[in-house]
């Protein structure tokens, strides 16, 4: 009879774009894990499922560009911080965004309040600082990401990496003194 007729390739998943070891990077997992990172760097839900969308919308429009690059899951972080930077350029004069204060259960059992007012005074803190530093403290303390991956994700030098963290850590440490030290450590410093 001969041979069997080749096939078509398979369509494209629309949940996935291409990267990865075999051409695709799954968006549910990364979409999720990207939206903690946005959430991370604008404190407000809503605003980070916005930038999540962007970001995969242009992920989407640029596979070529995104299988290309070395970690996509990278890529699409610096993808995700040009679009928060695109948007803070075109709201700048606003007034700045108020931080959310979710409060939770303290495990221990110590009284909620204060828990509610260290999360509110870090949130603050954190929300306040400049946009490189906040994102490199994010992917230094959320990602685990090193100096270098930080360095690629903001086109920084790593020693500007360490720049950002270093005061930022600063700005943080500052704001919780002033605040009276509300998660009780008494000063101490846990770099």
């Amino acid at each position: 009879m001969g041979e069997p007729p080749a096939l078509a390739p398979p369509a494209a998943d629309p949940s996935s774009v291409a990267g990865g070891a075999d051409g695709l990077i799954d968006l549910a997992g990364v979409g999720a894990r990207l939206l903690r990172f946005a959430y991370l760097l604008v404190g407000e839900r809503g605003e980070a499922e916005d930038l999540v969308q962007s970001t995969l919308e242009t992920a989407i429009s640029k596979r070529d560009q995104v299988a290309a690059s070395r970690s996509p899951e990278q890529y699409l972080r610096a993808v995700l911080l040009n679009e928060l930077r695109a948007r803070r350029r075109r709201l700048a004069g606003s007034e700045p965004p108020v931080a959310p204060g979710a409060a939770t259960d303290r495990p221990d059992g110590s009284d909620v309040a204060d828990s509610v007012i260290g999360r509110l005074v870090l949130d603050r803190a954190l929300l306040a600082l400049p946009d490189s530093q906040r994102a490199a403290l994010v992917l230094r303390y959320y990602a685990d990401a090193s100096d270098e991956q930080i360095s690629h994700v903001l086109g920084c030098r790593r020693a500007t990496v360490r720049s950002h963290v270093r005061r930022g850590l600063a700005a943080i440490r500052r704001a919780l003194a002033d605040a009276g030290d509300p998660f009780g450590t008494g000063g101490v410093d846990h770099d």
